[in-house]
């Protein structure tokens, strides 16, 4: 399963080491538990580039008669890649008595590859990037029963994430001549990303004869930074065959403009209310109601009336046999990398 890969002159160097450890029990009997665990991948590899050779000594004389160009000149074949990954988990519960209860988690996610993107094929390793990323996650649940017929749980959760992506090509520009080569600055991904997002919930649940009554909030702040200079810094030169590119003729220029960070603080609103209701021992009804509001920054309009209603019916024919009818109203959020892609566009950097 290791063999030589066609295109390659000598064995793939394929090395990969896998380990990891994991530890629980309690911290006191009956009341705090740990567990948690440890894991990483360490994987050395190899990609390939499939540019003819001719077709690379070509494009490098090319360049080298041009002194306007300063990037580095292009090869073929084999490339090195693979990545180094770490995970890491760790829970704790804790039973303060028979009514409070607590859960607590952390994970947390590290990669770092080279040439992770862009690279292979008819691409050079200069059009790709490398990839450095970093999520913390820290969750919290506290379930309490304030009667026999009422529970109060509150929810929270913390994410910090880094992501960096830096390009190997940081000169440009970037130039592709179709069915020939790529090569240059990338332009098809973030550079960097920073994220840090807050959510709050909070829900409580009352039993009152028929009626099953549930109803809560929350609240999510999520602060993003993107940086993406995509074609912004470096042009983007398209040819239509290797001639055309020797002869300097390009068949489009693309290049944007405005400011390539874009910050966003983006607050969400949720609130609900639910009625399960059983009309009869084999018939139940639920009624209920959501309002969800994502703040958009200006100028893209905040959408306010995002009043969900919900409905549905449970009938129980037999013991074996359950009949379900519902309806419902939902309302998704806006990925907030269309609105740092529509914010770049229009040059607004910070919102």
């Amino acid at each position: 399963l290791d063999a030589r890969n066609p295109l390659a002159v000598r064995k793939d160097p394929l090395t990969q080491a896998q380990y990891g450890a994991s530890l629980g029990g309690p911290l006191r009997r009956d009341r705090s538990f740990l567990f948690s665990n440890f894991e990483q991948t360490r994987r050395n590899a190899a990609g390939f580039v499939t540019i003819s050779q001719a077709n690379v000594d070509a494009i490098n004389t090319a360049l080298a008669s041009n002194s306007a160009y300063r990037g580095a000149r292009i090869t073929t074949g084999q490339y090195g890649t693979g990545w180094d990954m770490s995970s890491h988990f760790a829970r704790f519960d804790h039973e303060f008595s028979a009514t409070q209860k607590l859960f607590a988690r952390y994970t947390l996610y590290d990669i770092a590859s080279p040439n992770a993107r862009g690279v292979g094929g008819l691409s050079d390793v200069s059009r790709g990037t490398r990839l450095d990323n970093r999520d913390h996650s820290v969750a919290a649940n506290w379930v309490s029963m304030l009667s026999p017929r009422a529970v109060n749980e509150v929810r929270f959760q913390y994410t910090g994430s880094s992501l960096s992506a830096p390009g190997n090509d940081v000169i440009g520009p970037a130039v592709s001549i179709a069915g020939v080569a790529n090569f240059g600055a990338s332009t098809s991904s973030p550079v960097g990303r920073q994220n840090s997002l807050a959510e709050l919930n909070d829900s409580f649940s009352l039993v009152s004869g028929a009626h099953t009554v549930r109803f809560g909030g929350g609240l999510l702040l999520n602060r993003l930074n993107i940086y993406f200079p995509g074609s912004q810094i470096a042009a983007v030169y398209s040819f239509s065959n290797l001639a055309n590119f020797q002869a300097g003729r390009y068949q489009t220029f693309q290049q944007a403009f405005g400011d390539p960070n874009q910050f966003q603080s983006n607050p969400n609103l949720g609130l609900f209310f639910q009625d399960e209701w059983r009309l009869h021992r084999r018939v139940s009804l639920q009624l209920g109601v959501r309002y969800d509001l994502q703040h958009l920054p200006s100028p893209i309009q905040t959408d306010r009336n995002n009043v969900a209603p919900r409905f549905g019916i449970a009938w129980s024919p037999d013991a074996k046999t359950v009949v379900r009818a519902s309806y419902g109203l939902f309302y998704d959020r806006v990925p907030l990398r269309a609105t740092s892609n529509a914010l770049q566009q229009i040059g607004r950097a910070h919102v």
